[in-house]
């Protein structure tokens, strides 16, 4: 399953959710691009627990200080990603949405 949505940490702080509801551990490849088409910053591996709920904020992450761009999930099994950005001059601006997931591009043979 491949997931897809947006980050921005250029005047805004991005914080992911990730929800596994399966009843076995979960491994997770989060790619961050800059730009839509730009190159790939930096690749990230999480493994989740079942049932577990984490948070990850972005600003962990040093290789995408200061830029926006594609987030790309990777997983083996169906995932609940949602995405919190804040606006870092008024707080009160937010964007929550929940990553949609995409067709895989290789295809299946």
């Amino acid at each position: 399953m491949i997931l897809k949505g947006w980050y921005s940490q250029n005047g805004w702080k991005t914080k992911l959710t990730f929800i596994n509801q399966h009843n076995e551990h979960v491994k997770l490849r989060m790619k961050l691009f800059e730009g839509e088409n730009g190159r790939l910053l930096a690749i990230v591996n999480l493994q989740l627990k079942p049932k577990e709920m984490r948070f990850y904020n972005l600003e962990r992450v040093n290789h995408v200080k200061d830029k926006a761009g594609l987030i790309l999930i990777e997983c083996e099994k169906p995932l609940i990603c949602t995405a919190l950005m804040i606006d870092q001059q008024d707080e009160m601006r937010v964007l929550d949405y929940r990553l949609l997931p995409v067709e895989d591009e290789r295809g299946c043979c």
